[in-house]
């Protein structure tokens, strides 16, 4: 392909760390690519002016733009993207598909396997195109989850506690709402009472000192009970304000 190209023509291979498990004209979403990261991974041949003139074009979309090689790329794709998928995937098989068990499927699982709804015809491309490197990560996962096993098997509390505090330590480190590589944002959560409007109510607040919410989460709410909420805002700055202007609505808030 490369060869047809004339010479005043360069491509640069690109990859938007966005999407959804939806597929079709139905999932259309016109900030898809806002705040999200997208990585380019230009040949030395590249201009710098056409590198350039490609990053302005794309930020217009709102994404961050990163570059890097290819090589590198597709490393850090297979270990935060495709792993995971893959080890989603055979969670939800562990399940069996039995109704029991999925009736109990809490929290934890639905986040842990949400990925796996994803369109199957497209993870197959992605998963074959990967799969050398995918293969080498995948012995590093089995690698981790046979030391986990062998601790267990050993009744060796010291291992078990080493491999649980390391990987807390590590999982602290991902910058808080991140979407892809970006940087991340600042967190606060808040406690509400469960009923309608109430995400409403807190935008209203926020917005009131113009304090944007860029990413939202429901941790945990129960019907009749109390419901735990969290808020990702651009800065330090904005949570110390956001939790200001909560407390003075009576609403428990702190930065995370």
């Amino acid at each position: 392909l490369f060869k047809d190209i004339p010479d005043n023509v360069y491509c640069v291979g690109g990859h938007p760390m966005a999407g959804a498990e939806i597929k079709g004209i139905n999932g259309a979403d016109r900030y898809l690519f806002e705040n999200a990261v997208y990585v380019l991974t230009p040949e030395d041949n590249i201009p710098r002016q056409q590198l350039d003139y490609l990053s302005n074009l794309l930020s217009a979309t709102g994404a961050r733009i990163r570059i890097m090689p290819a090589s590198q790329h597709d490393q850090l794709v297979a270990t935060v993207s495709h792993i995971p998928h893959l080890s989603a995937v055979a969670l939800v098989h562990l399940t069996g598909g039995r109704e029991e068990n999925l009736m109990m499927a809490a929290g934890g699982f639905r986040d842990t396997t949400r990925i796996a709804s994803s369109t199957p015809e497209l993870w197959e491309d992605i998963l074959f195109s990967n799969r050398d490197i995918l293969l080498d990560k995948l012995d590093e996962l089995i690698a981790q989850l046979a030391e986990i096993k062998s601790a267990l098997q050993a009744g060796d509390n010291g291992a078990m506690h080493e491999k649980l505090s390391r990987a807390k330590a590590i999982r602290d480190l991902i910058p808080r709402a991140s979407r892809g590589l970006m940087p991340g944002f600042s967190d606060i959560i808040c406690i509400v009472p469960d009923r309608p409007g109430i995400i409403g109510f807190l935008g209203s607040i926020l917005d009131q000192h113009n304090i944007n919410i860029v990413d939202i989460e429901i941790l945990r709410v129960r019907e009749g009970d109390g419901g735990t909420i969290r808020l990702g805002v651009p800065s330090p700055e904005d949570a110390e304000q956001a939790v200001q202007a909560l407390l003075a609505q009576n609403i428990k808030a702190w930065v995370k």
